[in-house]
């Protein structure tokens, strides 16, 4: 008898980076759902998952049209999210009225409702209202804080030579040094061979070879790909921060974020990585011959030299 009594729920799972992705955040909020379900003795019947999507546009994907109909049935009673700030973020909104809308949207003008672990929420109860907006502003709030601090830290960190907080450029060989934490610190080398495909890389540019063909053998698929890479002053003996990502833009025609090109970057750092800049894989005189060839123009650099 008490098991026909159980509501039934669907779930939606969100990560909005490729990091959450790779740390396994789904299945840590995938846990979370699973226990709010048990606690509140309900029937889990589908989870709508969403990977390396932004709280400001999952209202616009195939997944969350797929949810509201979902919901939409008669045999539906609502939503359990593993938290609030899963389904969008309070900088979209101005009002508790407009934070409601997205809530609403889903549930519609019948009787549902939401879960997460620590509370029930009806979206038509003024007091539930206040309560879902102020768990989205103590997230933000968390968030904001916590992005402070992670940001500067990195900032910090990038200045030290035997750091690693940015994506290595393939061919650079990251040796951890032991018994070191919290930072940990490295050891950078040349990988042998691949040292060996980016000298006649240069070459290969200033004796205007086909750069397609270039970026194959070097193991990109496209020419930015390789571009790029020729561009790093790693191959030079610098770790450095020259350029930076254009902003992400949601493409709702194909459900997918397009993630722009290379633009110099506003705060660009440079800084000697000793045992490289006395063996570079390539001459800074043929470094820069490439640059020309590819038109770079210069960016105004500090060079900051470990102590």
């Amino acid at each position: 008898m008490a098991e026909q009594t159980r509501k039934r729920v669907v779930a939606l799972i969100r990560v909005s980076t490729l990091k959450q992705i790779k740390d396994k955040e789904a299945d840590y909020q995938r846990n979370q759902i699973r226990l709010t379900c048990s606690m509140k003795n309900l029937e889990l019947v589908k989870e709508f998952p969403l990977e390396n999507i932004s709280g400001l546009v999952v209202r616009h994907t195939d997944q969350f049209r797929a949810l509201k109909k979902a919901i939409a049935s008669s045999t539906i009673d609502g939503l359990v999210l593993p938290s609030m700030d899963r389904l969008c973020r309070t900088t979209e909104f101005q009002s508790v009225a407009a934070l409601m809308a997205p809530f609403e949207e889903i549930l519609g003008d019948s009787k549902k409702l939401i879960w997460s672990r620590t509370d029930t929420y009806d979206v038509t109860n003024p007091e539930d209202r206040d309560k879902i907006w102020n768990a989205f502003k103590s997230a933000e709030r968390y968030r904001s804080e916590l992005k402070f601090i992670t940001n500067a830290q990195k900032e910090v960190l990038r200045l030290e030579s035997d750091t690693k907080v940015d994506k290595l450029p393939k061919g650079i060989v990251a040796t951890q040094i032991p018994g070191t934490h919290k930072p940990k610190r490295y050891n950078f080398s040349y990988d042998p061979e691949y040292r060996k495909l980016i000298a006649a890389a240069y070459q290969r540019v200033l004796n205007d070879e086909p750069l397609i063909e270039i970026a194959n053998d070097l193991g990109y698929g496209s020419i930015n790909g390789a571009r790029e890479t020729l561009r790093s002053e790693w191959w030079i003996g610098y770790k450095s921060r020259l350029r930076t990502t254009d902003e992400r833009k949601w493409l709702n025609d194909q459900q997918k974020y397009f993630i722009g090109g290379k633009k110099a970057h506003p705060n660009p750092i440079r800084v000697e990585i000793p045992n490289l800049i006395v063996d570079p894989a390539v001459s800074r005189k043929v470094w820069d011959a490439v640059q020309v060839k590819f038109k770079v123009v210069p960016v105004v650099k500090t060079i900051f030299r470990p102590q």
